[in-house]
């Protein structure tokens, strides 16, 4: 089950690299299970079903999309869900911005 993970753990840091994650969501997502959503912020928290059961990100980066759009998944660090959402700021935004398409 990790060894899935293992390839998508680091934040992406570029918009190519956050549209390569999207179209992984489908083989990450198994892996997960839900903790935690921030609604206003398009931002979740999921927990590896791993032994680890390490912390995951969840963005929707075309929030605009129908249901959200693909996710974009990245390893966060910490063991507490609400504390980490209520400090996160979310990073496709930016990215997206910054890469100059719709936000």
């Amino acid at each position: 089950m990790t060894d899935v993970l293992e390839g998508f753990r680091s934040v992406p840091t570029t918009w190519p690299e956050v549209k390569e994650r999207l179209t992984h969501d489908g083989e990450i997502y198994p892996h997960l299970e839900h903790v935690a959503t921030d609604a206003e912020q398009w931002l979740a928290v999921y927990r590896s079903k791993s032994e680890s059961s390490d912390l995951w990100a969840a963005e929707y980066p075309y929030s605009e999309a129908h249901g959200g759009g693909p996710r974009c998944f990245y390893s966060v660090e910490g063991d507490d869900a609400e504390a980490w959402l209520a400090e996160a700021e979310p990073i496709t935004y930016r990215l997206r911005q910054e890469a100059g398409y719709w936000v």
